[in-house]
């Protein structure tokens, strides 16, 4: 997928494509129960942090990616990058670094990688990581 605006986080001379694939149920449940599993996560690590500074605390929150709460259609939408992602490779940091640098881009990918999810698989082509067939 083109990314123009992004020729910066390129190497000098290749092309700025971000290059995805579409994402299985299995991978679109996975970010739904993170999303989910985030409210519980935040609970903990508040009671974690509460004796401590506000200063020390919110550095803690920064460390584990829990500083300024982000809306859960944005937080899937992270998963479903980091999921989709060929090359680059894209961890946390980068979907999270993406999203809060490059908003339309960021949308612009994962709208990419749902629509691609939505056209399914074709028998004998290849499927994305984490696929499996069955033989009959």
């Amino acid at each position: 997928y083109p990314v123009p605006n992004l020729k910066q986080w390129f190497k000098n001379g290749d092309k700025p494509v971000w290059k995805i694939r579409s994402i299985t149920a299995a991978e679109i449940g996975r970010a739904d129960e993170a999303v989910a599993n985030e409210g519980l996560t935040t609970q903990i690590l508040e009671a974690v942090t509460s004796m401590n500074s506000p200063e020390v605390s919110e550095k803690i929150k920064e460390l584990v990616g829990k500083s300024g709460d982000k809306p859960k259609t944005i937080a899937k939408r992270i998963y479903h990058l980091m999921y989709g992602s060929v090359d680059p490779k894209c961890d946390l940091e980068l979907a999270v670094k993406l999203c809060d640098t490059f908003p339309v881009v960021f949308y612009e990918l994962t709208n990419e990688i749902l629509s691609l999810s939505g056209q399914g698989f074709a028998p004998g082509k290849s499927k994305p990581s984490g696929a499996t067939t069955e033989s009959s």
